[in-house]
């Protein structure tokens, strides 16, 4: 399970910094195949802001859980948790800002869940 996790929480993050990066270098949104007109309903004129705050919340709080896995860190878990509940946030914020979704976003929840879960599960081992 924790091999499980730890593949989640890598490809996670390994996604999110790189097209975190990718939003904010060429914020018209070339680079992720995507239109700046599907921010019109948003605050924001172009990714570089959404592509910043998608490295530093599920980017960096997933790049901390990895290395805390890898250590085994006694807050781990929690961490994994974070990271999870970051993309869960990210993306249901990205539904209801963007008022559309894609195939992507369910795999995208689906993944954030089983962090969730995967965490739980080893912490509660942890303690026994």
């Amino acid at each position: 399970m924790k091999t499980t996790l730890i593949i989640l929480s890598s490809t996670v993050c390994v996604l999110s910094l790189m097209i975190g990066f990718m939003m904010m270098s060429v914020p018209d949104g070339t680079m992720i195949n995507s239109n700046i007109a599907i921010l019109k309903t948003t605050s924001f004129k172009d990714f570089r802001m959404p592509g910043l705050l998608l490295f530093l919340t599920v980017g960096i709080s997933n790049t901390i859980a990895i290395f805390y896995l890898f250590i085994n860190h006694k807050s781990k878990f929690n961490w994994s948790i974070a990271g999870g509940v970051l993309l869960i946030i990210w993306i249901v914020t990205q539904f209801i800002l963007i008022e559309s979704s894609r195939w992507i976003d369910v795999i995208i929840l689906t993944i954030g869940t089983l962090i969730i879960f995967i965490s739980i599960q080893l912490k509660g081992k942890e303690l026994i």
